[in-house]
């Protein structure tokens, strides 16, 4: 028998990326399907990244790529990642599923953005990747003084070449504002 769910598929179906296995077993693809279906999460995921590590490659049939998505979004319902990677697989091999492909993004897309209250998920702004990533953090709180004074008479760095006649349009902030 097999050691792993990879070693299995390999024998199976092939290797794009190396050569496939010797192996004496007569293989029956349901034996296979049998047991990817009872796989865990971990093992689905690491014979698609093996042998099909750029989606578009690999021996695989599609079908079985699609099975191997299923049974690990059933697994993992809520990981955003994982439901990006499923929709590009279905995008990937065919217009038949861009439905679902969209739906599983909107799944992904879901936690990112705000609910107005009208049941609709509104369209996630471009900053909600980074903020989500934690590319981006808090500003810390900054004092904010409500001292009046009055401004410089004229600005700290003038140019007549480059501003001509704006120079006596614009009042010049003090030299701490600057």
């Amino acid at each position: 028998m097999h050691s792993t769910l990879t070693e299995y598929a390999r024998c199976l179906y092939g290797d794009e990326y190396g050569p496939t296995p010797e192996c004496d077993r007569d293989h029956q693809e349901f034996l296979f399907v049998e047991r990817l279906t009872f796989a865990d999460a971990d093992a689905i995921l690491a014979m698609l990244r093996e042998l099909c590590p750029h989606v578009v490659d690999g021996y695989l049939p599609v079908w079985i790529r699609n099975l191997a998505y299923r049974l690990v979004l059933l697994q993992r319902p809520d990981e955003p990642a994982l439901l990006r990677e499923a929709a590009e697989n279905l995008w990937m091999h065919g217009p038949d599923w861009d439905d679902i492909a969209a739906g599983l993004v909107e799944r992904a897309d879901a936690p990112l953005v705000l609910r107005f209250g009208d049941g609709v998920l509104d369209l996630a702004s471009a900053q909600v990747a980074a903020v989500a990533a934690g590319a981006v953090g808090l500003v810390a709180a900054e004092v904010v003084r409500a001292v009046a004074w009055v401004p410089a008479g004229q600005a700290l760095d003038p140019d007549p070449f480059e501003h001509g006649d704006q120079l006596r349009a614009v009042a010049p902030l003090a030299g701490r504002d600057q």
